[in-house]
């Protein structure tokens, strides 16, 4: 059902619970016609996203993608305050292509 997508985006995009508010709002959107990869794509471009999901995963995804696997909690930690502090994910991405890990993966 509409409430219980939008439900799902707040708990896997937000990370949190959504208000019955906010699901009601929301649920009519889509009830009046709003696709729902419209919704989600709203979803990744709030505010409340990028500046709390968005950088923890970024740093995991950093991770994953050039080291082919998960960073530890504290690389994980550093990374997230990094992109937090205003640091680009290419930034971010650069150190650890220059990083020797990095480069062994690649020989």
């Amino acid at each position: 059902s509409n409430p219980e997508f939008v439900r799902l985006l707040y708990r896997h995009i937000l990370l949190r619970e959504a208000g019955q508010s906010e699901v009601d709002f929301h649920a009519a959107n889509l009830q009046s016609g709003m696709t729902r990869v419209t919704l989600a794509s709203n979803f990744l471009n709030t505010r409340e996203f990028r500046e709390g999901t968005q950088a923890r995963l970024n740093a995991f995804l950093v991770f994953a993608s050039l080291l082919m696997r998960g960073p530890s909690p504290t690389e994980h930690a550093a990374r997230i305050a990094e992109l937090q502090a205003g640091k680009t994910v290419l930034q971010v991405i650069e150190g650890l292509t220059s990083s020797q890990e990095f480069t062994t993966l690649l020989n």
